[in-house]
């Protein structure tokens, strides 16, 4: 833990016995010496004045010590080297006194234990100690249009394509501890078998523990509520229709350094395996990385290029935008101005790439999409599509389809 992260992190209410003990001591002595500052007369007036602010200062440090906070540490001690200089002095011109000296010795009994017992590293130990550090989850999620049933029996035939080997299935592992990510299956001595009962099934493989999610519910406890804020029409679209969900996570061991990279590319061939025609996306808890489903992708999670599939271009975001809108308005204007031009261009076979974006209609589903224009005829333009549609039927990548050149909303040619 940073030192930025300790100083944000909750503080006890109680620090433990001996800071509690320092702290407590501290305050005590600060207390002693404001009351000594408050009932000094003369001759002592300025030794009052002394004392009333080094007290105050040190009953304030004491109880920034109880709190755990770091940056009292070289302050307290200061002040109770203060305190204990002034009770040597008090020992020295007031030798008949012999108790004078104890309080010197408890002081620095307490300024050892203050620098000791507060320094940052073993605050930070301390804290570290009392709650787990966040480790990233190790998962990749498949998003479902319907349910899938996956038992232990059919698990092991997907275990044994992606990873390799054979993969006994048991009733219970006969050792190891899915707490502690250890396995070993004296079945075959492999160290691979599959176990478990759906919605959770367990595979273990290169001595490690993974847990297979096999939900019939959606992955996102309330879709609606987050399709409602989606700004992107194929991702409403995935959480409306989500029904289920596998995934693949790593079981870590505790106080285990994990790199995930290392993890990763096993993880991404058993998701290649689960992968089908039902599959909407593939998404990535750790970093919330959010990809559509594309048959393409089952070759990069063989490969296990989990950065490929999280990084390259998918199909193009789909984004709502209002009639009213006077960008859209300005440029619809200004291209149906133009389309003479884009017609003389497309004629005279020396544009390349000429498209259009036109609204497609499929029963109540209406799509501004671009078309690759075939041929333009009597105010009709032919062509195929340039996009891969959100919601329109049987309509795909490449379809034919005819609009009216009236409806054009934007054009581009090369």
């Amino acid at each position: 833990m940073g030192p930025t992260a300790f100083m944000n992190a909750r503080r006890p209410l109680f620090p433990g016995f001996p800071r509690a003990l320092a702290a407590s001591a501290l305050f005590g002595f600060g207390a002693h010496s404001l009351w000594r500052g408050v009932v000094s007369t003369a001759p002592g007036f300025w030794e009052g004045i002394l004392h009333l602010g080094i007290g105050p200062l040190a009953m304030l440090l004491a109880v920034a010590l109880w709190f755990c906070v770091g940056a009292a540490r070289i302050p307290a001690c200061a002040a109770a080297a203060l305190l204990a200089v002034d009770a040597l002095w008090h020992a020295t011109t007031q030798p008949a006194v012999r108790w004078q000296w104890l309080p010197a010795v408890v002081l620095a009994v307490i300024i050892w234990d203050i620098w000791q017992l507060f320094s940052p590293a073993r605050l930070s130990a301390d804290h570290s100690g009392s709650e787990p550090p966040d480790r990233p989850l190790i998962s990749l999620v498949l998003l479902l249009r319907r349910p899938r049933h996956l038992d232990a029996s059919t698990l092991a035939r997907y275990c044994e394509t992606a990873w390799g080997g054979r993969f006994e299935v048991v009733t219970e592992p006969q050792s190891g501890d899915p707490a502690t990510g250890s396995a070993e299956n004296p079945k075959d001595g492999t160290g691979q078998f599959v176990t478990g009962k759906p919605p959770l099934l367990i595979a273990a493989a290169a001595r490690r523990l993974h847990l297979v999610h096999c939900s019939n519910r959606p992955y996102f406890e309330d879709p609606s509520a987050i399709s409602d804020k989606a700004g992107e029409a194929r991702l409403r679209k995935v959480l409306e229709e989500n029904r289920g969900w596998l995934a693949v996570d790593l079981v870590q061991r505790e106080e285990e350094v994990v790199l995930p990279e290392e993890h990763y590319p096993r993880l991404a061939r058993l998701i290649a395996e689960l992968a089908g025609p039902d599959c909407q996306a593939i998404y990535q808890p750790s970093g919330c990385r959010f990809t559509h489903w594309d048959d393409a992708l089952e070759t990069k999670l063989r490969q296990g290029d989990v950065t490929g599939v999280f990084t390259e271009l998918g199909p193009p975001p789909v984004v709502e935008v209002g009639e009213e809108d006077p960008r859209m308005a300005e440029a619809t204007s200004q291209a149906r101005t133009r389309w003479n031009e884009f017609v003389e261009a497309f004629n005279s076979g020396h544009a390349q790439q000429c498209a259009v974006k036109a609204p497609v209609t499929v029963g109540s589903r209406t799509e501004f999409i671009w078309i690759t224009v075939e041929s333009i005829e009597d105010g009709l333009i032919s062509g195929r599509l340039g996009n891969e549609p959100v919601d329109l039927g049987d309509l795909k990548l490449d379809s034919r389809v005819t609009v009216e050149s009236a409806v054009v909303a934007n054009w581009v040619f090369f």
